[in-house]
């Protein structure tokens, strides 16, 4: 669930990041980007803290430097002020490094017994598909409205992303 959730949580921002892109728009989507993960990590973590009253955190967790790394990759690449696709490779490269280092260290996580039944996997993948095709279309509407809204709020679209769109983002 650490990588399947993971990564289906993070379709919207694709969606948002691609569509963007696509639409030379693309302070829309690194806003997304950048301030979902800030939701993510102030907003979202601290009302699960006060729902759940605590979060137990494995110490080696918090000093495996790499985890730290991660997450201030993208902040770095951009600080000269673009992400290029070089930029773009190597963001991908360790993401796939990270996933292959969370495999080999699969001891830390607990097991569960597999109750596989191929109806319910094509079923699953059938709604997988029409959620995607979904959340494509969403995502071009949210472009549209969000220039439209930067437009008559009189300011970019980069700061209506961080705020507005991020935090919607979150919701899954």
């Amino acid at each position: 669930s650490f990588i399947v959730v993971g990564i289906i949580t993070s379709l919207p921002e694709l969606s948002i990041a691609v569509v963007s892109a696509i639409n030379n728009v693309p302070d829309i989507g690194f806003g997304t980007l950048i301030g979902s993960n800030i939701a993510d990590l102030s907003l979202i973590l601290g009302m699960v803290a006060l729902a759940g009253r605590k979060i137990n955190i494995k110490k080696k967790v918090l000093h495996d430097f790499s985890y730290l790394l991660l997450a201030l990759l993208p902040m770095i690449l951009a600080y000269d002020g673009e992400i290029s696709r070089i930029d773009g490779i190597a963001l991908i490269l360790i993401c796939v490094l990270f996933i292959i280092k969370l495999f080999k260290h699969k001891k830390t996580f607990s097991e569960i017994k597999n109750h596989y039944k191929e109806k319910k996997f094509m079923e699953n993948i059938a709604v997988f598909l029409v959620s995607m095709t979904v959340l494509y279309f969403s995502a071009s509407y949210v472009i549209k409205f969000t220039e439209g809204l930067s437009i008559d709020l009189g300011i970019k679209p980069l700061l209506v992303a961080l705020i507005l769109i991020a935090i919607g983002t979150c919701l899954p």
